[in-house]
């Protein structure tokens, strides 16, 4: 709400409504409709669910996100729509939560700007409803977008590149129609990576010392000189390659007892057997990080 200039938000209009503006208003015309039918049939564990991943998720983690490079450098035209987008897509999911968060939502909707013109309470506000507003395009789109920050981001962390380093980004896509889209897009990959430079095209070629991650039939190539000290990374990952390669052989040599097998109790035989999965499911990812380098 600091971003806002007034007490009052105009409404949609004047400024080119983005993609992000499109898919939060079609995910919140779905989430609408998903609620409705889970009052109506008093799923209210699916409702609480179907709220609680629109809002932190669509709206927190994406919507917002995408928001703040208009918010602080856009056009008047620009902040004034994305205003308006906030705001209204927080005003009525604040009506959806209120029956499951009856106090906090009514403090928080009377803080919202432009509520002298609405009703005196959220109680007798009236309740949202799923009109034609799903715009199957801008979620297409919204989720290619995703998959492949998702892909960025599991490459940094996978390497240890510090979340504020800005990185070169390589988008190799399949066909050209697939890079025209994500060159639509160049600007919201470009934000969401921290990527102060983004190349994109058709077979592109890896480059040297890079991670690397695929979604879909596109490559994502995160160059790695200057990120990290290459050398000293390999040597981490060996390290830990050689500790879960100690750790899998106790474990394996504990399971091929038959005597553990035995006397331990089942779920105890269940838990060991857990951890085999997840410490053979880090030395695979260990293992590819180092293929990188």
């Amino acid at each position: 709400m600091l971003n806002l200039d007034d007490d009052s938000v105009e409404s949609f209009g004047g400024a080119e409504p983005a993609l992000a503006d499109r898919w939060v208003l079609s995910r919140l015309t779905r989430t609408i409709g998903l609620v409705n039918e889970g009052f109506e049939s008093y799923r209210f564990a699916e409702v609480t669910r179907t709220i609680y991943d629109f809002l932190w998720r669509d709206y927190c983690d994406w919507y917002i996100e995408l928001a703040k490079p208009r918010l602080l450098h856009g056009s008047q035209q620009e902040k004034a729509h994305v205003q308006a987008v906030l705001v209204q897509t927080l005003e009525q999911a604040l009506r959806l939560m209120h029956p499951i968060m009856p106090y906090i939502t009514e403090q928080l909707w009377q803080q919202l700007p432009g509520a002298e013109d609405r009703e005196n309470s959220i109680m007798v506000s009236i309740w949202p409803e799923a009109v034609d507003g799903i715009d199957e395009t801008a979620e297409e789109q919204m989720t290619l977008l995703q998959d492949v920050v998702t892909g960025v981001r599991t490459i940094r962390s996978e390497l240890n590149v510090p979340p504020g380093k800005k990185v070169e980004l390589v988008v190799s896509a399949a066909n050209e129609e697939t890079a025209n889209l994500l060159r639509q897009l160049q600007g919201d990959l470009s934000v969401l990576t921290a990527a102060e430079q983004v190349k994109i095209g058709v077979a592109m070629d890896q480059p040297a010392s890079s991670g690397s991650g695929v979604v879909g039939d596109i490559e994502i190539y995160v160059p790695l000189a200057g990120l990290i000290d290459v050398d000293a990374e390999r040597q981490r990952l060996a390290k830990e390659i050689k500790k879960f390669q100690g750790l899998l052989r106790s474990l394996d040599g504990k399971l091929g007892n038959e005597g553990f097998l035995k006397k331990a109790p089942p779920q105890v035989v269940e838990k060991e057997r857990q951890r085999r999965e997840e410490y053979a499911d880090t030395l695979q990812k260990l293992e590819a990080s180092l293929k990188m380098l």
